[in-house]
């Protein structure tokens, strides 16, 4: 009985050692997290801003065209 005894006292404490530890890591991670956090992210860019994406009325084939030299592209590269 004395040595069953020990053996959950053991677990026990491990579990709660193991939980206080976890807890203790995820609140470090969100603390850090608000340094590297950036709280602009929909905001209009400052200086000479350039449009990344065309908007473009393409056809149907066209398209079809395109995704398979993408694809093409992608396995043979292997990227």
């Amino acid at each position: 009985m004395m040595i069953f005894s020990v053996r959950i006292k053991r677990w026990l404490r491990f579990f709660i050692l193991f939980i206080l530890f976890t807890l203790l890591f995820y609140q470090v991670i969100s603390f850090l997290s608000t340094f590297f956090e950036s709280d602009d992210l929909n905001d209009k860019p400052q200086d000479g801003a350039i449009r990344v994406f065309a908007k473009n009325e393409t056809s149907a084939s066209s398209f079809v065209e395109e995704v398979k030299t993408r694809l093409q592209v992608f396995y043979w590269l292997g990227e």
